[in-house]
């Protein structure tokens, strides 16, 4: 790791925008800054307006001066605000390489992450916001940003750093009364003090694993692909499931041409859960056209759907009506419904505001149950008037319990490395706790040796906590050697 050189890149995205960020760090920032800016050149903490001289060129630009250690990478930094243009942004790059190289320090361009790696190396940050700094700039839902800035906001942190504290003491008392049993001034800790410190551990790392939720299923989320004939009302209850106007409505059979994604939020009594919604084109092998294409897509946003809900627009007499296995046009039927036979299946007879009686949006009259179909849920919906959308939205839910990831103010983002070392840190603990139960402190080794391999496993996911703490902390709370 090498932490000694200057670094520079350029600190936002690429391409053309009105502003781009041009980032420093290391120990070349200030005497750069002093070397190019012919307005001050003094570098002191905070941002003001300069104008940098690169040979016989002048530019005028923000700078933001953080001075170390009080900076995002825990040593001195510079971010430029220069014009959006990328030769501009690229000739900036190395006009600040080679101005650093004239003057005789080590400087090169950034590797990817560098910035993060560099915070998290001098203690500015643990490896479980660093994590989050990543999934931040990968994320492309909102539960996905949502549990990025969970890690990166440190509470994980936080938790496995309270509870690493707390375990280095108790070790090191332990290991005090292993080790310096002859020095006066040494009590080992009461075994029913050691005890209570465990059950606490226990509690706490048991109640964060029930409440969590695994990163690796927000990351993959469901999808749900509306399926049905042609003018079934998939495209209207599509953006009814969204909450606004994404797919073209209309009467005329065939508007949706294409498959249309979009991440929906929906509520539930228990939080919001987050699918990708899919409206395809309508099941139809009559050919011409743009038809086979059509079909082509739908049937592949099928083979990769984890739910499918089947539309079926229900008649004037209440009843729905054809659904895909009773179309006898063109043998889609037995065909079709093959395609996604495999996956769970929601049937929602739509239009239910169409039929008589008619259904109004509070629901004072509740209409005629539909078929059952064995396991498959069956639902009339008004994607016009809202009524039974609630229905299928839970429907929806309870279908994908297995994929989809439930959250409320209380869930807990995990990825699977944290999960397995909040889990070996629990085993660890409750051994500790067995040995304290039928031996009390007469085997101390072995509570040393469940304590040691509990703080490990803390350490694993902050990556703050080494075997020579421990050590640090019994030369720091005891008079060894006196």
């Amino acid at each position: 790791m090498d932490l000694a050189s200057t670094i520079v890149a350029r600190g936002s995205a690429p391409g053309r925008s009105l502003r781009s960020l041009v980032r420093m760090s290391g120990e070349a920032c200030g005497p750069v800054l002093a070397a190019m800016d012919e307005s001050s050149g003094r570098y002191v903490r905070g941002v003001r307006k300069v104008r940098l001289r690169f040979g016989c060129r002048r530019l005028a630009c923000l700078a933001f001066c953080a001075v170390a250690p009080a900076s995002a990478t825990g040593e001195d930094t510079l971010d430029l605000l220069v014009p959006g243009n990328p030769d501009l942004v690229a000739w900036v790059e190395s006009e600040l390489l080679g101005t650093a190289a004239r003057l005789g320090h080590l400087a090169r361009p950034a590797a990817p992450g560098e910035f993060t790696l560099r915070a998290f190396a001098r203690g500015r940050i643990d490896l479980t916001q660093a994590e989050g700094i990543a999934a931040t700039i990968a994320a492309s839902t909102t539960a996905q940003l949502r549990a990025a800035r969970q890690l990166a906001d440190g509470g994980l942190g936080r938790f496995v750093a309270d509870l690493a504290d707390r375990t280095a003491n108790d070790l090191a008392l332990v290991e005090a009364g292993i080790d310096f049993t002859d020095q006066e001034d040494v009590v080992a800790i009461e075994p029913v003090v050691l005890a209570g410190h465990v059950g606490e551990s226990i509690s706490a790392i048991r109640l964060r694993l029930e409440r969590s939720v695994p990163m690796e299923r927000i990351e993959a989320t469901p999808r749900v692909v509306l399926v049905g004939l042609p003018n079934a009302g998939k495209s209207t209850l599509f953006n009814a499931l969204l909450g606004r106007r994404r797919a073209v409505e209309s009467p005329i059979a065939g508007t949706t041409r294409d498959a249309l994604e979009e991440v929906a939020m929906i509520e539930t009594p228990r939080g919001r859960s987050e699918v990708r919604l899919v409206d395809v084109a309508g099941v139809d092998e009559s050919g011409g056209g743009f038809n086979p294409a059509m079909q082509e897509r739908m049937r592949a946003a099928v083979e990769r759907a984890d739910l499918v809900v089947e539309c079926v627009a229900m008649g004037a007499d209440g009843r729905p009506l054809l659904s895909l296995r009773d179309n006898s046009s063109g043998g889609t039927g037995g065909e079709q419904e093959g395609s996604w036979r495999s996956a769970p299946r929601v049937m929602a007879a739509t239009k239910a505001d169409l039929a008589v009686p008619r259904y109004t949006a509070d629901g004072d009259r509740s209409p005629p149950a539909p078929p059952t179909d064995g396991a498959v849920t069956r639902l009339a919906v008004s994607a016009r008037t809202g009524f039974g959308l609630d229905d299928l939205r839970a429907a929806i839910v309870a279908a994908l319990a297995s994929r989809v990831a439930t959250l409320s103010d209380e869930t807990v983002i995990l990825a699977a490395r944290h999960e397995t070392s909040l889990r070996d840190a629990l085993a660890a603990f409750e051994a500790c706790r067995t040995t304290l139960a039928s031996s009390s402190l007469r085997a101390p080794e072995l509570v040393a040796a469940s304590l040691r391999t509990a703080l490990d496993a803390l350490g694993a996911i902050s990556g703050r906590i080494a075997p020579d703490d421990v050590l640090g902390r019994i030369f720091g709370k005891f008079c060894i050697g006196k």
